[in-house]
């Protein structure tokens, strides 16, 4: 663990930014069923100097960060990594409860998306679908960390990291081989 001062002090995310296949789609989706507004869309022709057509849009969440996507015609759809499970890949949405989360599961649900969930892993509890692009996205709820195995705990994280390294180093944590 590094004690020393860091260069970059990190404020807080503003966005995230993924692909879409279909703009309006996507504005649709994250504005009618999660709530989100639609704020910021830029067109673009040029890249970095080059040819280049995109279209960039921004979803405001409530707590003022954004969800960015980028619709880049003539591309091939994307795919998620084959050598990751599909579960690994996914963005994480917060809500403030539990009944918030059932709230969503409902509101998808109804709008014909595959729902999974809730899972309960104490403290959260989180539902995961896919938007319209495939982007695979979690919904939670956050309770308290006191007590859980999320708990935190900058040393403990150390010791478990530490933990992890030699196990790896060792050779035991091959899932391929399983």
């Amino acid at each position: 663990m590094s004690t020393s001062e860091p260069v970059v002090q990190i404020g807080s995310c503003h966005h995230v930014a993924l692909r879409c296949h279909d703009a309006q789609a996507t504005i649709d989706f994250y504005t009618r069923i999660l709530g989100m507004k639609f704020e910021i869309a830029t067109r673009e022709t040029v890249y970095r100097g080059k040819p280049f057509n995109y279209l960039h849009i921004f979803l405001r969440m409530r707590d003022g960060n954004y969800l960015a996507f980028f619709e880049l015609p003539g591309y091939k759809e994307q795919v998620g990594d084959p050598n990751t499970p599909h579960w690994v890949q996914h963005f994480a949405l917060r809500v403030d409860t539990v009944e918030e989360v059932e709230a969503a599961k409902a509101a998808l649900l109804a709008s014909g998306v595959h729902v999974d969930g809730p899972v309960v892993r104490p403290p959260f509890s989180s539902i995961y679908f896919s938007d319209p692009s495939g982007n695979r996205m979690e919904i939670t709820a956050v309770g308290s960390m006191e007590g859980t195995r999320y708990a935190i705990d900058p040393q403990g994280a150390n010791a478990v990291l530490q933990e992890w390294v030699k196990a790896k180093q060792g050779g035991a944590l091959d899932n391929v081989a399983a």
